[in-house]
């Protein structure tokens, strides 16, 4: 379980690993950078797009018609091959100077769930969105300070959401309607653990999470136990997906922002993604409906 770079390159905040079955490729983004990433395994080909904003996220649209994209301005549809096309929606989730949109994936259903952040982590203005269409959009929990991380449970049933800054991950009771209940801390961690950034959930149902700032992934049960963590070779650890043929690869992206050139001397691979062979399979990536 080495974690091996998939590139010689860095990304100052890289975030957003998504694995398309389709295509067999991983996506991810560097933020501040505005740069769409893919990776083949298969061929070691990689490809980069330079973005008009800063980007966040990428969620595969049904029926190969490219991207819905979560830019810092708001949501996108893109394509990027064989040249890059962006028509933006409409939907304004970031709502001005001092909030981005954060992470984002899609359900079983098609719907996307997003959060927003606060520039001021301090501030807890960041909020949580269910996105049904191009068109209809619903604000769904708010007094969030960094929200990320989204990740849904097997059964579909359990949708849990991170506030960084709080060092928490919060569980909803996912009801068929696409409406939250039952909010509840799921996990508290403590300092020594860092952030808990984004999360991804295996076949046996349990939640892999990245730590910013703890330079690892833990593997939690559905009952917040912990079961193991994987050390990677980088201390700000955003996120984290499953890919390959099988889904028995774990994709581990990175950030090296606000680190000088000392700490960056001892920590050569910050800002890195990373491909980890695992024993224990992940879930394909939901397609948007829309």
């Amino acid at each position: 379980m080495n974690p091996k770079p998939i590139s010689d390159f860095t990304s100052v905040i890289g975030e957003g690993p998504m694995w398309s079955v389709k295509e067999q490729r991983l996506y991810w983004v560097d933020i501040p950078e505005a740069i769409i990433y893919s990776y083949e395994p298969a061929t070691a080909l990689r490809k980069s797009w330079r973005m008009p904003d800063e980007v966040c996220w990428l969620v595969e649209r049904l029926n190969g018609k490219g991207f819905v994209a979560g830019f810092k301005s708001g949501l996108a549809f893109v394509r990027l091959e064989p040249e890059i096309s962006i028509e933006f929606t409409g939907i304004p989730i970031s709502e001005g100077a001092g909030v981005r949109i954060n992470d984002g994936k899609a359900d079983r259903s098609g719907k996307i769930w997003t959060g927003t952040m606060s520039v001021d982590r301090s501030k807890a203005d960041g909020r949580l969105f269910r996105i049904d269409s191009q068109d209809e959009f619903q604000c769904v929990d708010s007094s969030y300070h960094v929200c990320n991380g989204p990740s849904i449970s097997n059964d579909g049933h359990t949708l849990y959401n991170t506030d960084s800054y709080l060092r928490r991950i919060y569980a909803y009771d996912l009801c068929d309607d696409g409406t939250l209940r039952n909010r509840r801390v799921w996990k508290q961690f403590d300092e020594s653990d860092g952030f808990p950034d984004g999360m991804t959930v295996d076949s046996e149902n349990c939640i892999w999470v990245a730590h910013w700032g703890a330079g690892r992934i833990s593997r939690l049960s559905p009952s917040a136990e912990m079961l193991s963590t994987l050390t990677i070779p980088a201390s700000q650890v955003t996120s984290c997906t499953f890919g390959g043929t099988t889904l028995n690869k774990l994709f581990v992206t990175t950030a090296k922002i606000g680190l000088g050139e000392e700490a960056l001397e001892k920590e050569p691979f910050a800002g890195a993604t990373f491909e980890i062979d695992v024993d224990v399979l992940g879930l394909p990536a939901y397609p948007a409906h829309f």
